[in-house]
C-alpha cells in the first residue's frame, strides 16, 4: 500500500535527465504550495544528437531540431531563472555511492521522483523503498525501456502511447502502477507534439497525485500481449523513416478512427 502523508507540504526530491522536459518536472511541481522540491538532481546522460554516425543524416538533424523546438514551446514557458529549490547537476552513477544515499536520506524527502535518468541500482531502491515514485513515458507493460513512445509509430501500435507512474522495483519499468496516461491525440499531431501532450499530463497528473491525502493500492496489469522492451541502440535511421513514413501516410487519422476499440482490448489503469 502506498501511504500518502497528511502532512500539506510533501518534501520532493527530483532525479532526472538534464533536458529541458525534464527541468520541466521541477519547475511544475514547485509551483505548487502543497510540493516543496527540496532538491533536483539533473544527470548529464548521452544525447542523441551526440551520436556522431546519425548526426550526419538530414532526416536525423531535422527530427532532432524539431523536438527542441517543440520541447521549448510546450515547457519552456514553465522554467524561471529565479528558482526556489537547489539545483545538483551529476555525471551517470551518481545514485550509486553510499555517500550519495546518506546525503538524501538526511534531507527525509517524502518521496524521490525519477523521471529520464539511468538506471537506478538496488541498493538506492532498498534505501527509499516504497519512496521513489518513477515517471515512465510508455504504457507499461506493454512497451519498456527506451523510446517507447516513439517505438509506437514504427510499429502501427499507437494504442501504446502514454505514460505509466509507478513505484520503482529492480526491474526495467516494472514497478507498481499507480496511474497511467493516453494523450488526446489529433490527426494534426506528430510524434514530437504526440510526446510532449504525454509529458505534460503526466506530470500534472503527478501533481495531483503528491497533494492527495486518498490511499491507493499499487497493481499491475495482466495481458497475454507480448511485452517489447526498447534500447537506445533500436532507433536508428531505418525506424526513424519507417515511423516517419507511417505518420505521412495517416497513422494517426487510421488509429483515431479505432480508438476505441484499442483501447478497450489493451486496457490501462486510471486512478487520477
Amino acid at each position: 500500500m502506498l501511504k500518502f502523508l497528511k502532512s500539506l507540504v510533501k518534501k520532493i526530491i527530483t532525479i532526472s535527465g538534464s533536458e529541458i522536459r525534464h527541468k520541466f518536472l521541477s519547475a511544475y511541481l514547485n509551483n505548487d504550495k502543497n510540493i516543496k522540491v527540496i532538491l533536483s538532481v539533473e544527470e548529464e546522460v548521452k544525447k542523441l544528437q551526440e551520436d556522431k554516425i546519425l548526426i550526419k543524416n538530414k532526416l536525423f538533424k531535422k527530427h532532432v531540431k524539431s523536438r527542441h523546438l517543440v520541447e521549448n514551446r510546450y515547457f519552456k514557458k514553465y522554467i524561471k531563472r529565479d528558482k526556489k529549490y537547489n539545483i545538483v547537476k551529476v555525471a551517470k552513477g551518481y545514485c550509486d555511492s553510499n555517500q550519495t544515499i546518506k546525503y538524501l536520506k538526511s534531507l527525509k524527502p517524502d518521496f524521490i521522483i525519477t523521471f529520464g535518468c539511468s538506471i537506478i541500482n538496488k541498493k538506492f531502491i532498498n534505501s527509499f523503498k516504497n519512496k521513489i515514485i518513477n515517471i515512465h513515458l510508455g504504457l507499461s507493460p506493454y512497451y519498456r525501456g527506451s523510446g517507447t513512445n516513439f517505438f509506437p509509430f514504427l510499429y502501427n501500435e499507437l494504442q501504446f502511447l502514454g505514460s505509466t507512474i509507478m513505484i520503482m522495483d529492480k526491474g526495467i519499468d516494472t514497478g507498481k502502477i499507480i496511474t497511467q496516461i493516453r494523450p488526446n491525440l489529433e490527426e494534426k499531431d506528430n510524434i514530437h507534439t504526440a510526446g510532449n501532450k504525454i509529458i505534460f499530463e503526466t506530470i500534472k497528473t503527478l501533481k495531483k497525485i503528491l497533494v492527495s491525502r486518498k490511499k491507493i493500492k499499487p497493481t499491475r496489469i495482466k495481458t497475454k500481449y507480448k511485452t517489447r522492451v526498447f534500447k537506445n541502440k533500436d532507433f536508428n535511421i531505418k525506424s526513424l523513416k519507417k515511423a516517419q513514413t507511417n505518420l505521412n501516410q495517416g497513422i494517426i487519422k487510421n488509429y483515431l478512427r479505432q480508438k476505441k476499440k484499442f483501447e478497450k482490448k489493451y486496457k490501462i489503469i486510471i486512478n487520477y
